[in-house]
């Protein structure tokens, strides 16, 4: 599995993940893929990502990634 944090409108539906859970998650995976434009609005800080994580940048989510997008309070799946 790959994780996909992208950037856009604050979405209301869908599963919510916490931003501890995205942490853990990408933790035990060892990678993350994120959105440029995530990085550039603030979204997503490098900061948040421990850095035995493999970070990579793409404008489009990888073919069998899990798409999270931002939330109120952490982030929700793509449906």
């Amino acid at each position: 599995m790959k994780v996909y944090l992208t950037t856009g409108r604050t979405v209301f539906k869908g599963q919510e993940l916490t931003d501890k859970q995205v942490t853990y998650t990408i933790w035990n995976l060892g990678e993350v893929y994120i959105d440029p434009r995530a990085l550039q609005d603030g979204t997503v800080s490098l900061e948040d990502i421990p850095r035995e994580v493999t970070v990579h940048f793409t404008p489009e989510p990888p073919e069998d990634a899990l798409v999270l997008l931002p939330s109120p309070r952490g982030w929700r799946v793509k449906s």
